[in-house]
């Protein structure tokens, strides 16, 4: 996993979320400031602790990931949660959901496959996608086999615009970067090595971060979060706000 951001979760207080955001990446130019995003880091927390997809840092002075209580007991508070199905939902807009095949019917879409006659075999490839609701027949053999529904960013962000009530960033510390040389350094002196031995030896607080406040709707939302938590991520943002 290419770590674009850490995130890391000061407090919970109701419905109110507060912590940090840590850009790491050079391709990370900013912090999203739009409500998907916000919403985004809510869910990805969830799919992680129910999925148990924590990680061991890759640069000797960042921390592993980490949450605020008991792994096996937080898994099952998003178990247990009356908003799990609306989780689900959620990531499935955001990622796209499973379906599922037996061999039966991974073996009638390699079939398809074989078909001939272009016509006939484009007919039975509509089809199989009509009765599936996906727009690829790509089988997944990730765990058991399966195709995957096409993610919807808008459906996302609109849902994001009804749970997220306040969304708002502090003003960005550390900056400018440390990939950030300025117009004086002569491209012909970057020492690449170099360059890569100061990122090795910087702490988490080194890097440019910025504070941000999240408020939803609905406390329930924040079940699974609280203080303590910290995470390398790939969360993107598609929307201005």
């Amino acid at each position: 996993m290419t770590t674009t951001y850490r995130i890391s979760i000061d407090d919970r207080s109701g419905a109110t979320l507060r912590g940090r955001v840590h850009i790491v990446n050079p391709d990370a130019e900013r912090v999203p400031p739009g409500r998907d995003f916000a919403l985004r880091l809510i869910v990805e927390v969830w799919h992680r602790v129910r999925e148990d997809y924590l990680f061991t840092s890759s640069g000797e002075n960042l921390p592993d990931d980490r949450v605020h209580r008991d792994p096996t007991e937080l898994r099952a508070v998003t178990e247990g949660s009356e908003l799990r199905e609306e989780f689900e939902r959620l990531w499935a807009l955001d990622h796209g959901a499973e379906v599922r095949l037996s061999d039966e019917q991974v073996a009638e879409i390699e079939a398809c496959r074989e078909i001939r006659d272009h016509g006939q075999r484009e007919s039975a490839r509509h089809a199989l996608k009509a009765r599936y609701g996906v727009e690829s027949l790509s089988v997944s053999f990730d765990g058991t086999p399966h195709l995957r529904t096409t993610r919807d960013g808008h459906a996302f962000h609109d849902r994001a615009g009804g749970i997220v009530t306040d969304y708002t960033l502090g003003e960005m510390r550390n900056w400018p970067p440390p990939w950030d040389f300025g117009d004086d350094v002569d491209p012909d002196d970057f020492d690449e090595d170099e360059y890569s031995d100061r990122l090795d030896r910087m702490a988490l607080e080194d890097y440019p971060y910025t504070e941000f406040r999240i408020t939803v709707k609905d406390d329930r939302y924040l079940d699974h979060l609280g203080g303590g938590i910290h995470l390398a991520t790939t969360l993107f943002g598609e929307f201005g706000r």
